[in-house]
């Protein structure tokens, strides 16, 4: 039998290569896999909607399989986790510590489940560019959000927040804060000094007042604090918010806003969405009047005001 010369065995090597399948797998750190099993145990994953490749015969699946994993995305080599997707998936309970762990997460989505806090851990992932949370159970935030130097949007729509952290102020890229649909009494008047911000949803909370401060956003396009309890005098700073989109960029209404300077009502009318934000306040009751009385009843009359938010008086 006739043997091969050295360059015939590297030859031979070579198309060994090239056509066995490859076999070896690329592994994420020990710690990045630690941090979505403990994500999984955490948040009942046993319930999760899907939880597809995460376990197999009812242990975790094997080390090099996590990019497989339902929700769980990887960069192109196969090495680290860099996005974390499970929205509407029926976790619940709070978020694990070890969630800190996975530092080269730029994108997380949790929208849409039972999740009732967030680790102050998370203020840890410096890469991080969006992080949305709405529709959960939070009620509270970690004041170390404020140290994510990279994010830019921070979705936190229809939870049970009462406050936020004055430290969200410090975020340097922050392009997006929705924080619609929760339970805010106040917000910080630190979140006028986020310089980037371009959209801030505050609507259907429970203000009754707006810190001046929101009027240094120079940059802003879209602000809402539509249905609130917002009373007094629109600060005379909101003529600084000349990024406001023209017709559809703020949206007042439905609280009880006047407005003194005839110069500034009429610039927010051309940013307001329907361009009459007086329009849209509830104002005092005019001409009230009463008549039939009786021990048990009594008839009111009053002026109606118009375009009155469906369902009020």
């Amino acid at each position: 039998m006739k043997h091969f010369g050295k360059t015939g065995k590297l030859v031979f090597v070579l198309l060994l290569c090239a056509i066995l399948p490859n076999v070896a797998q690329a592994v994420i750190p020990t710690t990045e896999r630690d941090a979505l099993i403990a994500l999984y145990d955490a948040t009942a994953g046993n319930n999760w909607k899907n939880k597809q490749s995460w376990k197999t015969n009812g242990v975790f699946s094997d080390s090099g399989t996590e990019c497989d994993w339902f929700g769980v995305i990887c960069d192109v080599g196969q090495s680290k986790v860099i996005r974390l997707e499970l929205t509407f998936n029926q976790l619940s309970g709070d978020l694990p510590t070890e969630l800190g762990n996975l530092r080269n997460l730029i994108f997380i989505s949790l929208y849409g489940n039972q999740l009732t806090s967030i680790p102050a851990a998370l203020g840890q992932l410096s890469q991080l560019e969006t992080l949305v949370m709405g529709a959960n159970l939070l009620i509270t935030l970690p004041a170390e959000l404020g140290n994510l130097g990279s994010l830019k949007v921070l979705w936190l729509s229809e939870n049970q927040l009462t406050s936020i952290p004055a430290e969200l102020g410090k975020l340097p890229q922050l392009q997006m804060l929705i924080l619609e649909d929760n339970q805010l009494s106040s917000v910080p008047a630190a979140l006028g000094n986020i310089g980037s911000l371009l959209s801030l949803w505050l609507g259907k909370n429970r203000l009754n007042t707006v810190p001046a401060a929101l009027g240094n956003l120079v940059n802003l396009q879209s602000l809402s604090l539509v249905s609130n309890g917002l009373t007094g005098v629109v600060p005379d700073n909101f003529a600084n918010l000349t990024a406001l989109t023209s017709k559809n960029g703020l949206n007042l209404s439905y609280n009880a806003f006047h407005i003194n300077n005839a110069g500034l009502r009429d610039f927010l009318n051309k940013k307001q969405f329907d361009g009459d934000l007086m329009a849209t306040q509830t104002l005092d009751a005019v001409n009230v009047t009463y008549s039939n009385i009786s021990e048990y009843a009594v008839t009111l009359r009053w002026d109606a005001v118009a375009n009155i938010e469906p369902g009020g008086y």
